[in-house]
């Protein structure tokens, strides 16, 4: 009964945001993609999404204020082609290059980050 609970708890850990116990607000709709955070404290975690664009490219927003770690935002299109990688460090508007439109990746790797988040994607 115990090696059934410490594999089941195991499994739960493996498969776990750890984003989530510090509230990470995401709208994830066709052409419009936000991710947010309030104050996060040391947070190391990979997190992805799959968004839906019916373009080819799109327009990032992000306001953040990292204080300490690295926090880095990745997106590929349908074929795994790089259509945009940024450190998610200050504030900005700019475009991710051009890609497939359909279902793009999303990842976001946060290692020992502190500090609020906050970054869009959306079809121009």
């Amino acid at each position: 009964m115990q090696i059934a609970a410490v594999v089941l708890t195991l499994a739960f850990l493996e498969c776990a945001d750890f984003v989530a116990p510090f509230a990470p607000i995401v709208t994830n709709e066709v052409d419009n993609f936000a991710f947010q955070t309030v104050d996060l404290a040391g947070v190391t975690t990979i997190a992805r999404y799959t968004w839906e664009t019916t373009g080819n490219s799109a327009t990032v927003m992000q306001s953040s204020a990292v204080s300490a770690g690295t926090a880095t935002v990745t997106v590929t299109d349908g074929e795994a082609t790089l259509v945009y990688t940024h450190a998610l460090d200050g504030s900005g508007v700019t475009t991710t290059g051009s890609g497939t439109a359909g279902f793009w990746t999303i990842t976001m790797s946060l290692s020992n980050v502190r500090g609020p988040l906050n970054f869009t994607l959306q079809k121009p």
